[in-house]
Parts: C-alpha cells; sequence; structure tokens
C-alpha cells in the first residue's frame, strides 16, 4: 500500500506533492464509501430487528399453543412427567355401589364420589375402605332432587340442586346440617373456606344487566357481594358453563367447552389472564364435518377438561369430533400432543390420562376392573403379534414385580367391582 501511493520522482517536490493530493483524494472516497456501507449495515440491522419483534410474539403469560399439540403427537411416557403411580381399590359394598362417576373430591383421608346416575355421593377412606353413601333424595327441607354439583370442606358435603335452587349440608355420617334456599340459578359450587362459598350464577350471567358470574356468600348464606361482570357483548356469546377450580390460594376460572382464556380471580373480585390458549389456524383437513350441530366455528377447539398441577396443565380437546390430549408445560412454555395417553412404564398398569385433582401436585383417574384387565390383554396381545405396533411404540420397561402385584390384585375383582382409583404422583 505504501510503495503504491508514495512512489519516489524525478520531478521532485512537485510530483510529491501532487501524489500526496491524490493520495488525500482517494483516502476520501475510500471514506465515504465506507460510511454509505456501514450506514446500510446498520439500516439492515434495524429493519431485520423490527421484522423480528413483530414476528415473535412476547406473551406475559401461560401461551398454550392448542394448534401445535392438536397437529404433532409425540409418544410420552409417564415416567417423564411423574414419579410414582399407586392404585386404591374402592371396597365393593351393596349401598356403595358406583355406576356413573362425575367428580372425585379427596378431602383428607377420605374420597368422595359424585354417582350421577344414583344422585348419590359415595364415601371411601384412603385405603378404600366404604365409609358412607349420601343418598337424601326427595323435596323435604334435608334433602335434594338432583346433584348439579357438589363440594367438601373438613368432611361438611355441599350439595347444590338447581332443581330446588338451594344447597344442602351434611356431615360424613349423611346427618343433615343446614339448608339454604336462594333465587339465583346457579351451576357450580366451590367452599373456599367456611365463610367463602362461591357460586356461578346464570341469572347474572344471562338474564341481568350486571352480568355478573360469581356470588359470594358467608356461612350463614348471607350474600356477601357478586363480582366478574361481563359486557352485554362477552353474555351473548358465553353459553359454556364456567368452570372453575383453586391452585394454591388463587381461584381459577375458564369457560367449558369453547373457551380461549383461563383467568385468575383475586379477592377483590378482579381477574388477569392465566393462560390463553391460541388454536392458531386450523388445518383445512380437520374441517370434515357435515353435521350442523357438530360443526364448532373455524379457529376455536372445544376443552372437554383442564387440569392444572404445579408444573402441569393438562388438555383433552375435541375438534369435529376428533380428540386430542395435550400437555402445556409451564416451565418452558411448551405444548405437547399426546398419542394414545401417557404410556404407563411404571408398572406397565396401562396409559393413564388424569380426570380430577388430589392436590398441586397428585392427579387422578378411574377405571373399573373389567375395563382394566381387557386393556392390558389387548395391550400385551397388540404388543406381542404386531411388529408395527412394536416400531411405533417400544417395549415398556417397567417394574416387573409391581406389574405382578397389580395383576394379583385384579384377579380378585369382577364386572360387578367398584372403581380403582389410580394416584399418580407428578415430579
Amino acid at each position: 500500500m505504501k510503495g503504491r501511493f508514495f512512489k519516489a520522482s524525478k520531478s521532485g517536490d512537485t510530483n510529491q506533492s501532487l501524489l500526496t493530493a491524490e493520495s488525500q483524494k482517494q483516502k476520501k472516497r475510500v471514506g465515504t464509501t465506507l460510511i454509505i456501507t456501514m450506514k446500510k449495515i446498520f439500516f439492515l440491522f434495524v429493519l431485520l430487528f423490527v421484522i423480528g419483534c413483530k414476528s415473535e410474539k412476547k406473551w406475559e403469560y401461560g401461551h398454550i399453543n392448542l394448534k401445535e399439540g392438536f397437529k404433532k403427537k409425540e409418544f410420552i411416557l409417564l415416567s417423564e412427567v411423574a414419579e410414582d403411580i399407586e392404585y386404591v381399590f374402592l371396597e365393593t359394598n351393596d349401598n356403595g355401589l358406583i355406576s356413573d362417576i362425575r367428580k372425585v373430591i379427596f378431602d383428607p383421608p377420605y374420597f368422595f364420589i359424585m354417582d350421577s346416575n344414583e344422585k348419590s355421593i359415595v364415601i371411601f377412606d384412603e385405603n378404600g375402605k366404604y365409609i358412607n353413601t349420601i343418598t337424601k333424595h326427595g323435596q323435604g327441607p334435608q334433602e335434594y332432587l338432583g346433584i348439579c354439583d357438589f363440594d367438601v370442606y373438613n368432611h361438611v358435603i355441599y350439595i347444590l340442586d338447581n332443581n330446588q335452587l338451594k344447597i344442602v349440608l351434611y356431615d360424613i355420617n349423611g346427618n343433615f346440617i343446614d339448608t339454604f334456599k336462594f333465587t339465583e340459578y346457579a351451576t357450580s359450587l366451590k367452599v373456599l373456606s367456611e365463610n367463602e362459598i362461591i357460586t356461578v350464577t346464570l341469572n347474572g350471567l344471562i338474564y341481568s344487566n350486571e352480568g355478573y358470574v360469581f356470588s359470594e356468600y358467608d356461612k350463614n348464606f348471607n350474600l356477601k357481594r357478586r363480582f366478574k361482570s361481563m359486557n352485554k357483548n362477552e353474555r351473548e356469546n358465553c353459553y359454556s358453563t364456567i368452570s372453575f377450580y383453586k391452585q394454591k390460594d388463587t381461584l381459577v376460572y375458564w369457560e367449558y367447552n369453547v373457551f380461549d382464556t383461563v383467568y385468575n380471580i383475586f379477592p377483590d373480585g378482579s381477574s388477569e389472564v392465566r393462560f390463553c390458549l391460541d388454536p392458531g389456524r386450523i388445518p383445512s383437513s380437520l374441517v370434515q364435518s357435515t353435521q350442523e350441530s357438530h360443526k364448532v366455528a373455524a379457529g376455536q377447539f372445544e376443552i372437554g377438561s383442564l387440569i392444572e398441577t404445579e408444573d402441569y396443565v393438562f388438555i383433552f380437546s375435541i375438534y369435529n369430533r376428533q380428540f386430542s390430549s395435550m400437555i402445556y408445560n409451564k416451565n418452558n412454555n411448551r405444548t405437547i400432543g399426546i398419542e394414545n395417553y401417557l404410556a404407563n412404564d411404571i408398572d406397565g398398569g396401562g396409559s393413564f390420562w388424569p380426570s380430577f385433582k388430589i392436590n398441586d401436585n397428585k392427579v387422578g383417574a378411574t377405571i373399573f376392573p373389567f375395563e382394566m384387565k381387557a386393556f392390558l390383554e389387548k395391550e400385551i396381545a397388540e404388543y406381542h403379534k404386531d411388529f408395527n405396533y412394536k416400531r411405533y411404540r417400544p417395549k415398556l420397561d417397567y417394574d416387573v414385580e409391581k406389574h405382578k402385584k397389580l395383576l394379583e390384585q385384579l384377579e380378585n375383582t369382577d364386572d360387578m367391582s367398584n372403581p380403582v382409583l389410580r394416584i399418580v404422583t407428578m415430579k
């Protein structure tokens, strides 16, 4: 570089001056070109940054990607999310035969099971021993016609009878404690404490100008307040049942069936988004239904159940009569579609999917013994005869001794035996 721009000449100082001037011009041109190039690079960097910011959504709350979970399904082992599974074989008693389980509540040390066919609450201890059955059918002040919902707090059973617009209280022995009649049509019930009884009130949601969703009563059933109002447009589009649960110390609610948001409810009645359920764009291959009654609006899923634990949210969804099970991991914000539920590689006791919650770290599911027997026999037979089944579903490396013990317990059951509770402890 130095030899090229500063070459010596016989013309002496004049030529040297000319060379110096030419060199300065060259430097100026190079400097100008460099500045222009750097400006272009900077502009391009800014443009890419802006585009990137627009294309990537920043979620301040849990973002559950339903489309991701519905389209791409993975084979997930139970041991990937759970530490252990245990079984509670419910005692079969003529006074407590269960035919259709609608709801299960665990209030230590008892299980309370709602049988919708019998309109009863059947009670067992934590080992499955039969305790009692609540069956107080009738129109008297200490009776109920049906069970729309129920809850348990400190072993006191609260039964919501929306046929007679009342709540009836019993102790664990079936003794009548109290009753409360109200004028509003309630569909759900949650007892947060002895002095905090919450109902979901459709009168306020549909017929009242206030548009409130929840009503709260004290232990004497005096109305304390109504809260979580919806505007007219929200009320017109809310045609499903409101479901709610308690996660740690927070009351959480969502709209059963078609919905896209799960909310936190705070003590002052205010709310905020807890999870956003994002269906994304529905694949055209899924739009197959020709019956108007079974069509779901584009961009919406039906949610059959939602169960939240410390680290996961279990979602059972339906779109155009096609079912999908999904798990949302709260730690990495990822949604995973599950193939054939969670494969039980802990004791080989059949695939698992939760249907009720014990606490923030335990979930459960019910199954009748004859169903479990048939399931295991079918699963084992398919594995041994079908090579493609093996390749698609690898052999489960479960604890042989645990599996043997489970089969021995099933041998003592028959088609009339009460259900088995499968309790899973999460990692």
